[in-house]
């Protein structure tokens, strides 16, 4: 289920996400259970899709949402394992909010 942005979040299809959202696709769009493509990105431990969604204006904004387990993805990411995959994607969005590793 889901729109087709966050079938491609799910399955870590960023070149579909990336096509999608150049289409101006609805990047805020949540499934039944709050979650946006930043939550199932990051819990997929999909890099190259969360590259891809962090780049956007709004990922910003998208860090901050609570699910409906009230879990935003930054505190996601805090919690992912393995400790190399977590610490890759924070890389990625320091480098994509303007900051360095």
């Amino acid at each position: 289920g889901g729109t087709p942005l966050l079938r491609a979040a799910s399955s870590g299809k960023e070149a579909a996400a990336k096509l999608l959202l150049d289409a101006k696709a609805d990047i805020k769009v949540k499934d039944r259970a709050g979650d946006n493509a930043l939550h199932i990105a990051i819990n997929g431990q999909h890099i190259a899709m969360c590259e891809a969604l962090m780049g956007r204006d709004e990922a910003e904004a998208m860090m901050q949402e609570d699910n409906e387990d009230g879990k935003c993805p930054a505190q996601l990411l805090l919690d992912l394992q393995p400790m190399e995959v977590r610490d890759t994607i924070r890389s990625v969005w320091r480098k994509s909010n303007g900051g360095g590793d």
